[in-house]
Order: C-alpha cells, then structure tokens, then sequence
C-alpha cells in the first residue's frame, strides 16, 4: 500500500505534467532538433520537480508508513528506499518515451514497452526470489535504470535524440543529493538520518526552486 501511494503521489506529477507536454512535443514532432530541445526541457522540470518530493520519502518513509499505516509495515522501508532512487532515472526516460507517441511510431512503441515488461518481471522475479521485498525494490532500481537506456538510445538512433548539458548537470546534482540521502538512512541512526536530510532537502528545494524560476518565472507566478 505504501508502495502505490508513492506511484500514486510520482503518477500525479506525470500526469500533470503531460497534458501540456505531449500536445507541444507533437507539434513540433517534425523537427528532430525542436524535438530535441522540448524533451529535454521537460525532463529537467520533471527531474526538478520530483527531487525534493524523493529526499522526503527518503529520509522521512519510517516516520510516514507509521503514520499512515503501523510499525509492522516497516519491513518495506529498504524496498521503498531502493525504488524511490530510481524515480530520478524515470523522470528522465518518461520525458523521453513521449517521442515514439508523438511521432506516430505505434509499433515503436509497443515493442518498446513489451520488452520492458519483460525485463520488469524477470528481474522483479529474481529480486523477490534471493532478497525478499528488498530485492524488489533494487529490481525497480535497476528496471528504471534500463528503461533509460532503453528510450535513449531508441531514440538516439531512431530520432537523433541527445541529452543537452543543462540536463546532465540538473540530474547529476539531484541524484548526487539523492544518493547522499540514501547513505545517510543506510548507514547512520535516525537522529543523524533526519537532521542531515533535512537539510539535504532544503538544498535541493532551492536548487530546484532557482532552477525552475529561470524557466518558468515563479517570481512572477507568486
């Protein structure tokens, strides 16, 4: 349950972000360098988005799913743990995999989700097999990590699609941060793990909000 508040939490901000993105994706769908440009602008307000939203329920899902729920939930906090890394890496592919929709690629497209299907539950499989709920959560890790690779290089291939160097930089200060975050929940006590998270999210909060500002203008918004 407190796994699918999460993707019902993340499902949100896509699904927002969507209805806008796919009508201006698809009509400049005709130019491979306009294209280019849009995709790569949503991912960095998606990943700008999400980033915060993923440090809170990295440092602070104990204290949600008791909550929410009870104590004897807490057995899936390493899953919930694993698989809220990746969201960055979903982030990234989501704005990606619109391109095969808006160019009217539907067999692209179909073929591209069949074999992340495929590998979704093999490794989702495997992972509950050897390591319980934890290596479920690490097999939703890995599965979004693929599922970038995946809609990169189709679409590098197919529509000539590269990341931009704002983009890259976006994602590697987020996850950097992200990754942090993690580290400190693995490896130091709840005390530790709180403090110094909170004021990773607060870094990260501003970032994102200095970044978002520059291209949406929320000074003015406010």
């Amino acid at each position: 349950m407190v796994v699918v508040k999460i993707h019902m939490v993340v499902g949100l901000v896509f699904n927002d972000m969507a209805k806008d993105y796919y009508s201006r994706l698809s009509a400049v769908a005709y130019s491979s360098e306009i294209s280019k440009k849009t995709i790569n602008q949503q991912a960095e307000i998606a990943i700008l988005i999400l980033a915060p939203i993923i440090l809170v329920f990295l440092v602070f899902i104990e204290f949600i799913i008791k909550l929410l729920y009870s104590e004897r939930f807490l057995p899936i906090n390493n899953m919930v743990h694993w698989a809220i890394l990746g969201v960055l890496f979903q982030g990234a592919s989501w704005a990606i995999g619109f391109i095969f929709l808006a160019k009217g690629d539907s067999k692209l497209f179909f073929w591209n989700e069949i074999l992340s299907t495929a590998y979704i539950l093999g490794l989702n499989i495997f992972g509950y097999h050897y390591w319980g709920l934890t290596g479920l959560g690490i097999s939703y890790f890995i599965t979004y990590v693929l599922h970038l690779i995946q809609v990169y290089v189709v679409g590098k291939m197919k529509y000539e699609f590269r990341f931009n160097k704002e983009l890259v930089i976006i994602f590697v200060i987020q996850f950097v941060i992200a990754l942090t975050c993690f580290l400190l929940v693995k490896f130091t006590t709840n005390m530790y793990s709180y403090i110094l998270g909170t004021m990773l999210i607060i870094i990260s909060t501003g970032y994102s909000y200095k970044e978002l500002d520059k291209r949406l203008d929320l000074k003015a918004l406010f």
